[in-house]
């Protein structure tokens, strides 16, 4: 699928309360990119991040599979381990960090720490396993720690800063020194946020940070299952509904008159949903009612459905 950068998706059409919308299988993204994978766009879900801790031995020897980057001290006040290896799998590409040399005085901490990143292919359960097996000695166990779980689409960071609905008490977009943008849903040290950025000129990437304390909770407490995040309920977390015209005109037609009714009318796809359904909240209207799947939303369902691991 491609969107247009009007928002409007492109190719064959159909109608969702009143707005036509196109669809084609065009492949998005023309930038080269580490980490976009063009047969994931619009299409597949993945896990772009991975964070275990790892009890056990580390190998001393360095295995033939694995180019080591560097080897740093990271020790210091209020750092819990003393080294940090960076390395990549030469059979897939994807870089990799163990952090090793636990100071004891933290409770609760693991032997180390891994860091598995999609770089150069989308990484499988297969992989990770095999990382691990041939970074440490055998009988060392795991534990998942932290999952970004990612959408990487062709929809215009625009439409997911206007129609973002979420149960997160704070939402914000915030701008670096590049003026690139970056939306956020949640606080940064809660057990679930999401970040929406743009990845490339062609390329929003949507990507649901899930700590241990939140995937444990849903039976997703390990690395073996954690193929169950394609049927993770995302949207009972965050959703992007469209505004069904005809419904919000109705809706608002014996509340508002003159001008009011004129400025309200055009509000849709132009301004924040979750600020029009306060001011529907105010005057005793339910915003609800108006609230319809997008295709955006059907597209982000149909990617995580697609999800392997």
């Amino acid at each position: 699928m491609e969107f247009g950068k009007e928002g409007k998706l492109k190719g064959c059409r159909m109608a969702v309360c009143g707005r036509e919308l196109n669809f084609s299988r065009k492949e998005a993204g023309s930038d080269v990119v580490s980490g976009v994978f063009p047969r994931h766009i619009d299409r597949q879900a993945f896990v772009d991040k991975l964070t275990a801790g790892v009890d056990g031995n580390l190998r001393r020897r360095i295995d033939p599979e694995f180019e080591i980057t560097a080897n740093p001290a990271i020790g210091g006040p209020g750092r819990p381990y003393a080294r940090s290896k960076h390395g990549i799998y030469t059979a897939t590409g994807n870089p990799f960090e163990v952090r090793y040399g636990a100071k004891r005085l933290y409770r609760h901490l693991t032997d180390a720490k891994v860091i598995v990143r999609s770089e150069g292919t989308p990484m499988s359960y297969a992989e990770v396993m095999e990382i691990l097996a041939r970074l440490f000695r055998k009988g060392h166990r795991n534990i998942l720690r932290a999952v970004e779980f990612t959408f990487d689409t062709s929809i215009p960071f625009e439409f997911f800063e206007t129609h973002v609905l979420t149960r997160a008490q704070s939402v914000r977009t915030l701008t670096d020194g590049r003026n690139r943008q970056t939306l956020y849903a949640g606080a940064p040290g809660a057990r679930w946020f999401l970040r929406v950025y743009q990845k490339t000129y062609d390329v929003t990437r949507v990507e649901f940070v899930l700590r241990h304390a939140f995937l444990e909770k849903r039976g997703i407490g390990d690395l073996e299952n954690l193929g169950a995040l394609k049927d993770l309920e995302l949207n009972r977390m965050v959703r992007f509904p469209a505004i069904c015209q005809r419904a919000f005109e109705d809706l608002i037609r014996e509340t508002f008159v003159g001008k009011q009714l004129e400025t309200l009318s055009r509000w849709p796809g132009h301004w924040f949903s979750r600020t029009l359904l306060e001011v529907l909240e105010d005057f005793g209207l339910a915003g609800e009612q108006i609230l319809r799947v997008s295709a955006e939303e059907q597209l982000l369902k149909r990617m995580q459905g697609g999800f392997r691991w």
